[in-house]
């Protein structure tokens, strides 16, 4: 929700945002340890530095993550 947010603050509008994501969990301690993204868009207009600006900001910005405390990684697939 976050990046397509973003991209609509840059004028887009995502005809494709997939996102899966996958946590590592310590069990000794029972904390979070890593988040690791991974999105799929399409975005009719934008290029991929575009996409990418908007999916990393919303990455940083993203509330869970910082409840988290944990290192969280994006990996992004931008289609044409």
């Amino acid at each position: 929700m976050a990046t397509s947010a973003e991209l609509g603050k840059a004028g887009f509008t995502p005809e494709v945002l997939e996102t899966s994501c996958a946590i590592t969990l310590d069990t000794s301690t029972l904390t979070i340890t890593k988040s690791e993204l991974v999105m799929r868009a399409r975005v009719p207009g934008a290029t991929k530095e575009q996409v990418e600006s908007a999916a990393n900001g919303a990455k940083n910005g993203c509330p869970v993550s910082k409840l988290y405390k944990a290192e969280t990684t994006l990996t992004l697939h931008v289609e044409e």
